[in-house]
């Protein structure tokens, strides 16, 4: 009996301990540096590699500092982007993000739609691991002074 108790609490316990987080990061930031190329094989073809710096907000509680980076390759102001959103905590603790997804032009706004990955991360946010979805809005093309805003859902493992 006694081993039979032990067995499901154990069980029970690695149930419990072992259960999936999830993360909810909000992100806003400024496109601080853009370089634009036209590629010339058809019509507003551009590759485009940016530099942003903004503020994250983790949960909903805690805030941290932002930098982002992201290159693309967008036709009318649609297509592939690849992007790495470095986020630093106030006690250094560093969480890198590796988003690849699409754009699209909607006309008055780009709209962003990515799968994510924990790519690296130290200090308090040294045993995140996982991947998730993130979503979010640019209302102008690519130029200093953009805004973006997005939206991540994290499930940490």
């Amino acid at each position: 009996m006694k081993l039979l108790f032990l067995i499901l609490l154990i069980f029970t316990s690695s149930i419990l301990f072992s259960q999936e987080k999830n993360l909810e990061i909000q992100i806003k930031y400024k496109l601080t540096r853009t370089e634009s190329f036209v590629v010339g094989d058809k019509p507003g073809h551009i590759l485009s590699a940016v530099e942003g710096n903004g503020t994250v907000m983790l949960d909903g509680s805690e805030t941290a500092e932002l930098k982002a980076s992201f290159t693309s390759d967008y036709t009318k102001g649609s297509g592939d982007f690849l992007a790495y959103y470095i986020i630093t905590a106030e006690d250094k603790s560093i969480l890198t993000l590796k988003a690849m997804g699409k754009t699209i032009n909607k006309g008055s706004s780009f709209s962003f739609d990515a799968n994510i990955t924990i790519e690296n991360s130290s200090g308090k946010f040294a045993s995140y691991k996982g991947t998730g979805k993130l979503k979010g809005e640019r209302k102008a093309v690519i130029e200093k002074g953009s805004e973006v805003e997005l939206y991540i859902n994290l499930t940490l493992n």
